[in-house]
């Protein structure tokens, strides 16, 4: 198929509700990328989207309730871990900044619970791996916190199970981490 407009890593890919795959964000050499991409697969090809407010690489990208994308934290052009989040939107193919992370993180997970919310965990801080997580609502627009991690964890995955908790798994913290947690969305 064909390729990316701009050379990029440590970006991310989000399916948009039309079929469609917004790429947002990730460096290159030692820039970060601020243009956004959209991968049209009926063409085989990528069209240039608007500009990030913020250059970030290792951030979450999450499709809200709304199919709006959710852009939140990651690194930032000097290496600091941003706290700063936008949002793409899906009908309006505009970027626009809603509330900030309580936390700069980057190497985070960001996953959508069954009611809507964006539930972030980990990444790396300023002093290290975060066991911190918190949670958006897209009605606010702001963060709150949530119940944190037994484990500090970044580079970690995490998934929706079925009953609508969320595993949050391995990782690294002091060390490569095999440990797992689960996430009840119903009790914090």
């Amino acid at each position: 198929t064909g390729n990316l407009l701009s050379n990029r890593s440590n970006h991310t890919a989000t399916m948009l509700p039309d079929g469609h795959v917004l790429i947002a964000g990730g460096r290159y050499l030692a820039s970060v990328v601020l243009p956004t991409e959209r991968y049209d697969p009926k063409q085989g090809s990528f069209v240039q989207g608007p500009s990030l407010s913020v250059g970030r690489e290792s951030h979450a990208a999450v499709m809200l309730p709304s199919g709006d994308i959710l852009i939140a934290g990651g690194t930032g052009s000097s290496g600091e871990q941003l706290a700063s989040c936008e949002i793409y939107g899906a009908t309006t193919g505009a970027i626009t900044e809603t509330g900030s992370l309580l936390a700069g993180r980057a190497g985070h997970t960001a996953n959508l619970l069954a009611d809507g919310r964006v539930l972030a965990c980990g990444g790396t801080g300023s002093t290290g791996p975060l066991s911190t997580c918190e949670i958006y609502n897209p009605a606010s627009g702001g963060w709150t916190n949530a119940s944190a991690m037994s484990n500090a964890r970044t580079l970690h995955v995490a998934a929706v199970m079925g009953d609508g908790h969320v595993l949050l798994a391995g990782g690294m913290g002091s060390t490569v981490l095999a440990g797992s947690e689960v996430y009840d969305p119903l009790s914090n």
